[in-house]
């Protein structure tokens, strides 16, 4: 059996476990559920088997990983709504709809070729819905349907105040709940611009071991012109937001002055974002 483990109490041998557990969450670049596996530890030691030395080294450990998700860029990975369809696959996924999180940047086309590569013979269909009716007629077979989702933000302002990795954090956490919007046919501008928003709740919480979770939910509602217009606005006011408070932060710590922003990889990122608000000719 590996890892071979000593002769141990049933606490301790969990507790060596749990402690493999994180070790590996964070060699994998899981760090919020390495996060998460530290914290029952201490639930553990305050709860159970109080030991001052344990708390301190679980409390250390949680130091290490709360300063890296601080400072340390992570890339956000895209996530894919996957549906299985037809008698090739097995009963664990056929007629099953899951979130997949793919890698960062990653291009539906590359999903693409690694699911084919992954279940040999697959067909891709395009037509969401050919898809459907392939769900409730179950064809013979294997058959995937693959579109991009979006992870639904909590758009509240409890973490206004936080740091651009602290709301990163938060937003990436305990996340179970994705979006995708397809525009309604008739409307010509912004002004008459209806959407059908489509919201899948998976089972699991991600990040997950698997980076992959069944929905468990389904829910569609069609969102109006002027709903669609402020949600547009609010999006934009968060992102401007961002690069403000970016801007704000790295002149409080003296990581650059006034004169150096003009040329900073941040001045263009707002200059950006405020011709295409400002000045776009584009949904006015």
């Amino acid at each position: 059996v590996k890892p071979k483990f000593p002769a141990q109490s049933a606490f301790h041998r969990k507790e060596a476990l749990y402690k493999l557990m994180a070790s590996n969450f964070i060699r994998g670049k899981k760090l919020e559920q390495a996060v998460d596996t530290y914290q029952e530890l201490l639930d553990c030691y305050y709860k159970i088997n109080f030991d001052l030395k344990s708390l301190s080294y679980c409390h250390g450990k949680l130091s290490e990983i709360y300063n890296e998700l601080e400072h340390v860029d992570r890339l956000e990975p895209v996530y894919f709504k996957i549906s299985f369809m037809g008698y090739g696959f097995p009963d664990s996924i056929r007629g099953k709809d899951f979130i997949y999180e793919g890698l960062p940047f990653e291009h539906i086309t590359s999903i693409h070729d690694r699911l084919c590569g992954l279940y040999p013979g697959a067909r891709i269909v395009q037509n969401e819905n050919e898809a459907a009716n392939m769900m409730s007629n179950t064809p013979f077979g294997k058959y995937l349907f693959i579109k991009t989702v979006e992870q639904q933000k909590d758009l509240s302002n409890t973490f206004s105040k936080a740091s651009l990795m602290t709301k990163s954090y938060v937003d990436h956490k305990d996340l179970n709940t994705f979006v995708s919007t397809r525009r309604l046919p008739g409307s010509s501008s912004i002004v008459d611009l209806w959407t059908e928003e489509t919201t899948y709740e998976t089972i699991l919480t991600f990040p997950t071991l698997m980076n992959r979770s069944e929905i468990k939910e389904t829910r569609i509602v069609k969102v109006s012109p002027l709903e669609n217009a402020l949600r547009s606005l609010t999006d934009k006011n968060r992102d401007l937001a961002t690069i403000e408070f970016t801007i704000n932060q790295m002149i409080s710590e003296q990581a650059i002055n006034i004169v150096q922003i003009s040329s900073s990889a941040v001045f263009n990122d707002l200059s950006r974002q405020l011709a295409g608000t400002v000045d776009s000719p584009v949904n006015g």
